[in-house]
């Protein structure tokens, strides 16, 4: 994964495999004494042989790389012929900025620098941190794996402490180059793989070209196999924050806990990027996959895919005519019932889960209806609406991975393929039979499919992503009532700021769906307009609008726009049934993957203890390719796996004891992709007979 595409980043990523430093295992040593946490180690300040040039030959080595790596940013650079801010130098040679008779540095960026890092470790640093992780926490891989490290910890009377012991992380996040003088000693304090560079100030930037060798680091990090570095740029906080978490995904996400962030100047971008960051740190680990839940998809769209019945869905090249009104279970869906039914016929009306059963005790008829989720409650409540009511104008619009028996109750179908799942990779038609962020909610497919199919005008119904009031977090007539069908046990330990005012009370998956939702709507923004008409929480890019002001202009045949839509959509036959499943061994595919990761576990590296891990993600995250079917299907549990491994080997209360329990971690780390193996294997065997 790069950023060469945004134009306010760049990075760089590794360009050939790791190669093993040696092949052999470790056994297990004997219990190590002592229990008290050490401190970290004496900094070292940074010496590194480097070749000497003149501000003039390392200006013009700088923005030979920028061109490279990133033409567009260099463009930018390159027309800076005139500068508000000055580049000066002390008696001594020490480098500062100076604008308007103000220095940035006041004492030079070098003993500015030195001060300034020497200050941050004797300070309490800023680490990003999580909850320990637990087998509640898990999935069932992942939480097998920790109960076996942690219970063999405790045998070995291996302790742990709550906050990192070591000053090492994986992920250094550093917001403020300046003249960059900082960078080096912190990359070699913290002995980090993923460099975030952040800079709103282009000027500051630019003087840096003469003084700091930008290419000799960025080269660095490229010749090294696990290093990866990335400069964001710009003054949209919101854009820094989304580079951080996509360049941390596309690297490893399991290594984030511990993450070191250092701020080198104040400035408001920044803190609120890092403010922005830290409210959603969540979004960071969400979404990994786990292989039972894959291996169910893959199941299911088997089963879905083999009755050659259903429409697929394929994306239209035209616009709709009509506005969508996308409509979740949110509490305020009970004050919008009269005007939904006054504009229905002026709308393709989206019902999303368990936003149906309401709609229809109102008399509403959905045009279309939109499931993804794979439990079998899916299918007991769909079951019960279609016997109850009369659905036979409505098209089930469902992920091919949701139970077989629902594509059963519906006349009208099309299926979709859900990007980035194993299924995906396996039964899909190509890009524009799926559709792009249809998760984590119901509502975030429903909007995905109203964009996708062309509407231009889109009004948000129930979409509350939280609530006024914790005690009512659905609309009347869910499966959530007293006595309803199912339970809602989630919490709302946080607060947003509300679409109509105030504050909504929110939790960690409501904001990652508000987060998709905005992402959505900045990907799809020309020429369409989005309305919020939910009493929930703000959306940035929706304009917020009472749901009383509303009334659609009639004179469109909605009938027709609805037939024209389905008649683009193609059937799935049983020739791309056999080329998609039968001329493919995906079990082998798989045993030769959990082969090669096991393999991999054999490197040691004495100065990068999690060498191994790295490797094993970087297999697992490819650069510049799509990860296939096997990679996806075993990918997130092994990925919490490693979450699970980081977290624990870098709290030791004893870093004495590091070798002791590094040995258990990967003992038990091959021993779980043994058995991720064979699951992996007999489940796609099964379906092979």
């Amino acid at each position: 994964m790069t950023m060469d595409n945004a134009v306010n980043s760049v990075a760089a990523m590794p360009k050939t495999p790791a190669k093993p430093r040696t092949a052999r295992r470790k056994k297990t040593a004997k219990s190590v004494a002592g229990k008290k946490a050490v401190k970290p180690a004496p900094r070292k300040k940074a010496v590194r042989a480097k070749k000497t040039y003149s501000k003039e030959e390392l200006f013009a080595r700088n923005m030979a790389l920028f061109e490279r790596i990133n033409p567009q940013f260099h463009a930018k650079l390159a027309a800076m012929t005139e500068t508000h801010s000055e580049l000066i130098f002390d008696d001594d040679g020490d480098p500062d900025i100076e604008f308007r008779g103000t220095r940035l540095y006041g004492m030079g960026a070098r003993r500015h620098a030195e001060k300034q890092v020497a200050d941050f470790w004797q300070s309490n640093p800023d680490r990003l941190q999580f909850i320990p992780p637990q087998s509640s926490t898990l999935d069932l891989v992942a939480g097998d794996f920790t109960y076996r490290i942690m219970r063999r910890a405790v045998d070995a009377k291996i302790e742990f402490v709550r906050n990192p012991s070591t000053i090492h992380s994986y992920f250094l996040i550093i917001y403020g180059v300046g003249l960059g003088q900082h960078i080096e000693q912190l990359i070699e304090d913290t002995n980090c793989k993923g460099l975030v560079l952040v800079e709103p100030n282009n000027e500051f930037l630019y003087h840096s070209l003469s003084i700091f060798d930008w290419a000799g680091l960025f080269e660095r990090f490229e010749k090294d196999d696990d290093t990866y570095i990335m400069l964001s740029t710009g003054s949209d906080y919101k854009r820094i924050h989304t580079d951080i978490r996509n360049f941390v995904r596309g690297t490893c996400p399991s290594f984030f806990d511990g993450t070191t962030t250092y701020h080198h100047y104040p400035n408001s971008v920044m803190e609120m990027a890092q403010q922005d960051m830290q409210k959603d740190a969540n979004l960071f680990l969400s979404g990994l996959g786990f292989l039972e839940d894959e291996l169910l998809m893959v199941s299911n769209s088997h089963a879905n895919m083999k009755k050659y019945d259903s429409y697929i869905y394929r994306r239209p090249q035209t616009m709709r005519a009509l506005p969508a009104l996308v409509i979740g279970s949110g509490p305020s869906l009970d004050g919008c019932m009269d005007v939904i039914r006054e504009n229905m016929d002026r709308a393709l009306v989206i019902s999303c889960g368990t936003a149906l059963g309401i709609l229809l005790a109102n008399d509403i008829v959905p045009d279309f209806h939109m499931e993804m989720e794979n439990v079998e409650l899916v299918y007991d409540i769909l079951h019960e609406k279609t016997t109850k009511y009369d659905l036979s104008n409505t098209c089930l619009v469902a992920s091919s991975t949701v139970d077989p028996r629902i594509t059963d109750l519906f006349e009208k179908k099309a299926l979709f393929f859900r990007q980035v799942l194993a299924s995906w990779e396996i039964f899909s038609l190509g890009a524009d039979t799926g559709l792009h962020e249809v998760g984590p909610t119901v509502t975030n497919c429903g909007l995905a499919f109203a964009q996708e199919i062309g509407c231009r005008e889109f009004y948000f119904f129930g979409m509350d992503y939280g609530t006024r009031n914790k005690d009512r977090h659905h609309a009347k007539g869910s499966i959530y009532d007293p006595g309803g069908k199912a339970e809602y046990t989630d919490d709302f330990p946080k607060q947003r700021t509300g679409n109509f005012g105030g504050m909504i009370h929110t939790h960690g998956i409501f904001g990652w769906a508000r987060a998709v939702v905005e992402l959505c709507i900045r990907r799809f923004r020309s020429g369409r307009t989005y309305y919020n008409c939910s009493d929930g929480v703000a959306i940035d890019g929706a304009v917020p609008r009472s749901p009383k002001t509303l009334s659609l202009p009639a004179g469109v045949d909605k009938a027709r726009e609805i037939e024209t839509l389905l008649g683009q959509f193609p059937k799935y036959s049983r020739e791309q049934f056999d080329v998609s499943w039968t001329q493919r061994d995906w079990a082998g595919e798989v045993d030769a993957l959990c082969d090669t990761l096991i393999g991999l576990s054999d490197i040691e590296d004495e100065d990068y203890k999690l060498r191994y891990m790295a490797a094993v993600a970087r297999t697992l995250i490819p650069k510049d390719v799509a990860a296939n079917a096997p990679i996806l299907m075993i990918r997130g549990s092994i990925l919490m796996v490693l979450i699970s491994a980081a977290y624990y080997l870098s709290r030791l209360a004893d870093r004495g004891q590091t070798e002791e329990f590094e040995a258990i971690v990967r003992d038990e780390f091959v021993a779980t992709l043994e058995a991720m193996k064979k699951e992996a294997g007999d489940g796609l065997r099964a379906l092979e007979g």
